[in-house]
């Protein structure tokens, strides 16, 4: 029988909420302050066909030397975890494919939402869910039920969008606000702008809103991998015709100035705008 520590439970409880994580990400999640004990709990936690963790060794990559093994739940993981909260329903990773085309997004991914809860817990705010471009629902398989697709994945005029991330918090005074969270790597500014235009749709049918029932405008979060792309992804916007009716609902930020404050910072999606940065709310 597996000895459950204090660090097993973070780790376990940890891969149930964020899904994948790195041993640097299950460090700055808070799971122990111990990164050698860390170590140790995910060797032991993740060894052997009926290990309640998983672990996917990406190699090395040029430029980047070895990439840090990412871990995911198991199904013996979730079950051990809801014996010990006594939860039912645990989430776990079904779908296990390594995903090296996306790895590094998904680390900034999940380093985003990391940030956005540290920031909650630090200001007394409840977040009401989270969820992620690779969290799914469905089935890959035929049959009559409903078909694979992911958490964050809405129709907006006939045609699918799918954020790398939902998620609506309460603040203290009882006010809640939904955000939808999109993060952009490397200097794809024209696919950018494109996307862009596909959620200036989602505005006009008010979409977001009416998926999860929300009655007021969202807020759309665009995260960049440098500064240089978000002011790229600005010039190329002002051509879309209705960004400026949407531009106050719209923040754009780079990763390293999330990290360093989520709330104060954002700027305007327009090139032209003389604004101060803004706060999110």
């Amino acid at each position: 029988m597996l000895n459950v520590t204090p660090t097993t439970h973070n780790v376990l409880e940890a891969l149930a909420l964020y899904r994948y994580m790195t041993p640097a990400q299950m460090l700055s999640a808070g799971v122990t302050k111990d990164r050698s004990h860390l170590y140790e709990n995910l060797r032991r936690l993740s060894r052997g066909q009926g290990s309640p963790i998983g672990a996917m060794d990406f190699g090395t990559l040029a430029g980047h030397g070895r990439l840090p093994v990412v871990y995911y739940l198991k199904k013996k993981g979730a079950e051990i975890l809801a014996d010990a909260t006594q939860r039912d329903n645990i989430e776990y990773t079904k779908h296990r494919a390594k995903y090296h085309n996306d790895y590094f997004h998904r680390i900034d991914s999940v380093d985003s939402h990391i940030i956005i809860r540290k920031w909650a817990a630090q200001n007394e705010i409840d977040i009401d869910f989270f969820r992620a471009y690779y969290e799914h629902r469905g089935a890959n398989h035929g049959g009559t039920g409903e078909r694979l697709q992911a958490l964050t994945t809405v129709w907006t005029n006939y045609k699918r969008i799918t954020p790398d991330a939902i998620f609506k918090f309460t603040t203290p005074d009882g006010a809640s606000r939904l955000c939808v969270l999109e993060i952009s790597r490397r200097m794809e500014t024209k696919r950018v702008t494109e996307q862009l235009a596909r959620h200036l749709e989602a505005f006009e049918d008010d979409s977001f809103g009416q998926a999860f029932k929300y009655p007021h405008m969202h807020r759309l979060l665009w995260v960049f991998d440098s500064k240089n792309a978000l002011e790229r992804v600005q010039e190329r916007a002002l051509t879309l015709p209705t960004l400026e009716r949407w531009q106050k609902a719209i923040f754009f930020k780079t990763l390293d100035d999330v990290k360093s404050n989520f709330l104060a910072g954002w700027q305007s999606p327009l090139a032209n705008s003389i604004s101060r940065p803004r706060l999110l709310f």
